[in-house]
């Protein structure tokens, strides 16, 4: 009867550990989720600004560096929209930086371009919009990888790695900070 007790309270303890490291590693999870909400919508905000400061309505009349620009912001809305099922798997996080890289190269380009006759290429008010949001942006992404560095610690300790690869959970990639060239 007593060793039957010890078997029945080390089996319970065992149970109650392993739905704490499930439920530990799911909470990482969703603030992984919630946290890139922020990161998304900040995305999302440099093709809202391009928009509201340009005139996409005269394509025939914009300079083929901004209609570039426009292209790889919309790719790059796409791109977060698709990441947001998934955000902490490698190979999306892994284009999505790849795809805000390129966007970066592009505004930089456009940014340190000589003004012709008709004035410079980007108004003075996006640009210190874009910085801003690039600004919060930085922060966000900050605080997302944060949270993925807690989560891959979480998966990576023993005996919680027991359970986590048992249950298919892997190691979170992560957002490479993104400047502005």
């Amino acid at each position: 009867m007593d060793a039957n007790l010890w078997l029945s309270g080390i089996l319970a303890i065992g149970l109650f550990w392993c739905v704490g490291v499930y439920n530990r590693i799911t909470r990482l999870r969703a603030r992984s989720l919630e946290s890139f909400v922020s990161v998304a919508a900040k995305m999302h905000r440099y093709r809202a600004l391009f928009l509201e400061h340009s005139h996409p309505s005269k394509v025939s009349e914009t300079p083929t560096a901004l209609q570039q620009l426009m292209l790889q912001l919309e790719q790059l809305d796409q791109m977060t929209r698709d990441a947001q099922a998934c955000p902490w798997d490698k190979a999306v996080l892994a284009v999505l930086t790849a795809k805000g890289s390129e966007v970066w190269a592009v505004w930089g380009a456009l940014r340190t371009a000589p003004a012709d006759l008709a004035g410079a290429a980007l108004p003075d008010n996006l640009m210190q919009e874009w910085d801003a949001n690039s600004r919060a942006l930085q922060h966000a992404i900050a605080g997302f990888n944060q949270i993925l560095v807690d989560y891959n610690e979480a998966i990576a300790q023993f005996p919680a790695i027991v359970i986590t690869s048992f249950l298919g959970f892997k190691p979170a990639g992560q957002i490479a900070i993104l400047y502005e060239a």
